[in-house]
């Protein structure tokens, strides 16, 4: 994932924020409040950024969300490749930084209440024989997933697959750790099922 932070100055009040060159989904926060989303899928869309005080902080999460194979689109730069609007002005001084998820060894959990996307959870399952296992992700939206610290992959409730394949061999006889990242909102939770369902 990639993280853009600025500050938007100027005039106070409401203005449209606008993306060219999005190649992914990015999450918009203005002063750490979500205030919309952009996806590749709808270039013109627009989200309304309130500039409070003098400045308003504005961050920006890029959810790499595959690459195109076929056609006009195979060069497929990711993140974000042209202009950041707000209002007519293109926003500068960015701050960037990239947000590596191979290693979540120094997420810390506590069992407070459960938080809204882009969030990490973690769930415990005990298992007495280890064997391959299909995991649902019911009234969960979008998100990436580990067991036992391996990348399984992502699901998305815009389908059509419902389940992430669990090989036996990642299983352990006893306590197995998965960590989910959600990015949107988070269901009850998890199945794990014996057979696919590829939709």
């Amino acid at each position: 994932m990639i993280h853009y932070r600025t500050r938007a100055c100027g005039q106070q009040g409401t203005k449209k924020l606008r993306l060219t060159g999005l190649g992914d989904r990015a999450l918009v926060f203005s002063d750490g409040k979500r205030v919309g989303t952009f996806d590749r899928n709808q270039p013109d869309h627009s989200v309304d950024v309130t500039v409070a005080g003098v400045s308003s902080t504005l961050d920006l999460l890029v959810d790499p969300t595959g690459r195109i194979n076929f056609g006009d689109g195979l060069n497929d730069p990711k993140g974000i490749s042209g202009k950041v609007l707000l209002g007519d002005e293109e926003l500068h001084d960015w701050e960037i930084r990239r947000l590596p998820l191979d290693n979540l060894s120094a997420l810390k959990f506590t069992s407070e209440d459960t938080p809204t996307g882009p969030a990490f959870h973690r769930a415990r399952v005990h298992v007495d024989t280890p064997a391959d296992g299909f995991l649902a992700f019911p009234g969960w939206d979008k998100g990436m997933v580990w067991l036992n610290g391996f990348a399984l992959g992502r699901y998305w409730s815009l389908g059509p697959q419902i389940t992430l394949y669990a090989p036996s061999h990642l299983w352990r006889k006893g306590r197995n750790d998965l960590v989910v990242l959600e990015m949107e909102r988070t269901g009850d939770g998890i199945d794990v099922r014996s057979a696919p369902d590829v939709g």
